[in-house]
């Protein structure tokens, strides 16, 4: 859930400095309230040109993919162009070996067991799939297909509910990225810069919580969740 609000962080100061406004951003501004994930102000100032201004463009592209890749191998200049974004934002990204990508594949088909068996998480699924008609949560469009054989590195939301949805076969070897912070357990919000799902797929399963609030100045940011 961090990492889906730390996408919509990095989204918000990235249109800032598009439009020339200085995003000046407090992590976790309030020890009693750990909901309240960041606090953004914007000053004037002149950002247009800045590192983050010209990441811009990618708002408009970047966003989850829950269809089967080629499977092709990830260039290793792109693979490390991505470790670099990760670095300048304070976070870590790491490019697991095949046996530890098998070993993450066979985690996420066991959360993925779990989450059915749970009538809480499946109640939580269906509410943030339901409501997508009404401009919140996840639409049917993102849904992708289910996995032929169970294993894939994306989180199915339909699962059960739709048992004739079209199948496909997911990549054996996906190229997954594994982004954190240096800090164990970390209190910090993950920045995901764009892009980061172009290169690489990043699984992610797990009981999602309750949507964290974000403070703006005069305006509210907001988060979709589970992703």
């Amino acid at each position: 859930m961090r990492l889906i609000c730390g996408a919509a962080l990095l989204n918000l100061r990235v249109a800032a400095a598009h439009r020339g406004w200085e995003p000046r951003t407090t992590l976790l501004p309030d020890p009693e309230d750990p909901e309240l994930l960041a606090a953004v102000v914007l000053v004037a100032g002149d950002m247009s040109r800045s590192d983050l201004a010209v990441l811009h463009p990618a708002l408009h592209r970047r966003h989850n993919c829950r269809h089967p890749f080629t499977g092709e191998q990830v260039p290793r200049e792109i693979l490390d162009g991505l470790c670099g974004a990760a670095v300048a934002e304070g976070v870590r990204l790491v490019f697991p070996d095949a046996w530890h990508v098998q070993t993450l594949l066979g985690l996420l088909g066991d959360a993925g067991t779990l989450e059915a068996a749970s009538d809480e998480t499946l109640a939580e699924v269906a509410r943030w799939t339901s409501g997508a008609g009404q401009g919140e949560g996840v639409p049917a469009s993102a849904f992708g297909p289910r996995s032929r054989d169970g294993r894939a590195a994306v989180r199915d939301f339909m699962g059960l509910r739709s048992p004739a949805r079209s199948a496909a076969a997911f990549e054996r070897a996906p190229c997954l990225g594994l982004l954190g912070t240096r800090e164990e357990p970390s209190p910090r919000l993950v920045p995901r810069r764009p892009g980061a799902g172009e290169g690489a797929a990043a699984g992610h399963a797990g009981r999602a919580g309750r949507l964290p609030r974000f403070a703006g100045a005069g305006m509210a940011g907001t988060a979709v969740g589970p992703a």
